[in-house]
């Protein structure tokens, strides 16, 4: 019988512990072949790639950056310039990552080189096309006006107007003729009106844009202004309507007029023989005179001027109304609305009237025995009387008179509240 002196030999004597050995040593041979091989594994950048943006200055533009990346130990990663000048550190998580102002270097071709954060091995570079950001030269294109109405005999409404082009500013100025400087503006006010621009008294008008601090950046124009001179001074269509007649002696009278070229906001109304009765303002038209006397005469007449200008005038007769009392005053449909008891001996009474022809504005209020109470004005119709007196009659009573004339009345018996 042959016999084993190894651990060998002394574990066929024992399976069970051998087995265990066996698994043991396997998981051991694992692990250092896993080890091996993940000291194997490079860093890499790949397809690194730019995409261009606008220029945000003459020396700047938005650039976006992204790349692929592998067996990157860290979140990071380093992005430099030319002469390895690093412009910042960012989160791979970040890509594709934007830079709005990404620096010229002035070169043909721009250049990048990305690296992963404290792994200097693990870099990728690019050169690339930049955008061509220089500013082109200033320019004015299509400038042009538009002539608005005349302000008066030397100045019209002129709105001024033009494209441009790398103005480097934003102002311009502008100028009429021999260089006459009449101010600096906002390019944003364009389209800019001038309420008063001033009429040169030549054939041709003339304006200059130049954009400001830039002399060589410049438009000019020639055109046709307005003829602003002002025409004859004219009144047409005068007319008249009459009103009512207030008393013997005067009526109401509403005049209007057409008028062209006044040249004064004012005129001035006569009567026959030159009679100056007012001066109006020619916004007041159609103007209301409330009381215009009668001449006496079967027609009436007026004339009206625009002020300080005696040539400017018209007038007009019509027939006069007839004012001189054969339109008797009346008095009529009197009527009482009795409201509540304000005291044993006073209630409330609301009372109303129709007249005609009453040569007052005004009317006087009676009870009975020609006991005066009160004077109202008959525009205030109806009125109201807040104590009036009861009489201790089955009936009470009341009498109107217009003001002034003790022909023009009429009354009312009504029968009054129990205000025990």
């Amino acid at each position: 019988m042959t016999t084993f002196t190894s651990d060998f030999a002394a574990m066929a004597i024992k399976p069970l512990k051998m087995r265990k050995f066996l698994y043991l040593f396997s998981i051991c041979v694992l692990v250092l072949s896993c080890k091996k091989d993940s000291e194997t594994l490079t860093c890499d950048i790949s397809e690194l790639e730019v995409a261009l943006g606008s220029c945000t200055s003459d020396s700047t533009y938005t650039l976006t950056i992204d790349f692929q990346y592998d067996n990157a130990i860290n979140s990071q990663f380093d992005l430099y310039v030319r002469n390895n000048v690093l412009i910042g550190t960012y989160g791979l998580p970040d890509l594709p990552l934007s830079l709005t102002d990404f620096p010229m270097s002035g070169l043909i071709h721009d250049y990048i080189r990305v690296c992963i954060h404290e792994q200097e091995a693990c870099c990728d570079v690019l050169e690339f096309l930049p955008p061509s950001c220089e500013p082109g030269d200033c320019d004015i294109t299509e400038l042009n006006v538009t002539i608005g109405e005349c302000i008066d005999a030397e100045h019209y409404e002129l709105t001024i107007d033009f494209q441009y082009e790398n103005a480097g500013n934003e102002h311009f100025d502008l100028y009429v003729r021999n260089g006459v400087h009449i101010g600096t503006y906002n390019l944003n006010q364009l389209p800019l009106t001038l309420p008063e621009f001033a009429l040169s008294g030549l054939t041709h008008d003339f304006i200059k844009v130049c954009i400001n601090d830039q002399v060589d950046c410049c438009a000019e124009l020639e055109f046709l202004p307005p003829s602003c001179e002002p025409g004859d001074c004219d009144i047409t269509e005068l007319n008249v309507t009459i009103g009512e007649c207030i008393d013997a002696e005067h009526y109401e009278l509403t005049i209007d007029f057409q008028y062209e070229n006044a040249g004064n906001e004012h005129f001035d109304l006569y009567v026959r023989n030159g009679v100056h009765i007012g001066t109006y303002n020619l916004n007041q038209l159609p103007l209301t005179l409330p009381e215009f006397a009668l001449s006496g005469l079967t027609h009436d007449f007026i004339k009206v001027c625009i002020n300080d200008q005696v040539d400017c005038c018209a007038e007009i007769e019509f027939l006069a109304p007839d004012c001189t009392g054969s339109a008797e005053c009346h008095v009529h449909d009197i009527t009482v609305s009795i409201g509540e008891c304000i005291d044993d001996f006073h209630y409330a009474l609301t009372i109303d009237f129709q007249y005609e022809n009453p040569g007052n504005t005004f009317f006087d209020l009676y009870v009975r025995n020609g006991v005066f109470i009160g004077y109202y004005s008959l525009e205030d119709l109806p009125i109201t009387v807040p104590d009036f007196p009861l009489s201790g009659l089955t009936h009470d009573f009341v009498k109107v008179c217009i003001n002034d004339n003790a022909d023009c009345c009429t009354q009312l018996e009504f029968l009054g509240p129990i205000c025990p």
